[in-house]
C-alpha cells in the first residue's frame, strides 16, 4: 500500500523502518505540526529516533484553510506505521518527507508498507 501527496511533491528525505518501536504525534511545535517514528531503520543495528513535518493547516490573507490533503495521508500513515508496530518483522516501513514544490512550506508524510518477503 503507497500512499502519495500533490503530483507536485518532491521527496527530500526517505526512511525505510525494519520496525517500529514508537510513533509520538508532537502537534505544533514551530510553523509544521511533528511526528517523531523511533525504530530501527534498514540497514542499521540499533534503533533511533526521526522527526517529520507535516503541514495541518495554514493562513493566506483571506482565510485559514485546512491541508485535507495533508491530515488525510498523516492519518493513513499512521495506520500503516501502528500495523508495523503490531506485527513487528512481518512489514518494512516506508516514510519519506515531502513538500509541495509550488509552496515549499507545505509539508507532506508520504509512506508505503511492504510485507517482508521470509
Amino acid at each position: 500500500m503507497m500512499l502519495r501527496c500533490p503530483a507536485s511533491a518532491e521527496v527530500t528525505a526517505t526512511y525505510v523502518f525494519e520496525s517500529v518501536e514508537s510513533y509520538n504525534i508532537v502537534g505544533d511545535t514551530t510553523s509544521w505540526d511533528q511526528v517523531q517514528v523511533t525504530g530501527v531503520i534498514q540497514g542499521e543495528s540499533t534503533a533511533r529516533t526521526i522527526t517529520l513535518y507535516y503541514t495541518a493547516s495554514y493562513t493566506s490573507s483571506t482565510a485559514t484553510v485546512d491541508h485535507i490533503g495533508a491530515k488525510r495521508t498523516f492519518e493513513r500513515c499512521e495506520r500503516l506505521a501502528l500495523l508495523a508496530m503490531s506485527k513487528p518483522g512481518q512489514y518494512l516501513l516506508e516514510l519519506r518527507q515531502e513538500y509541495d514544490a509550488f509552496a515549499t512550506s507545505h509539508r507532506y508524510i508520504g509512506c508505503k508498507l511492504t510485507r517482508r518477503v521470509p
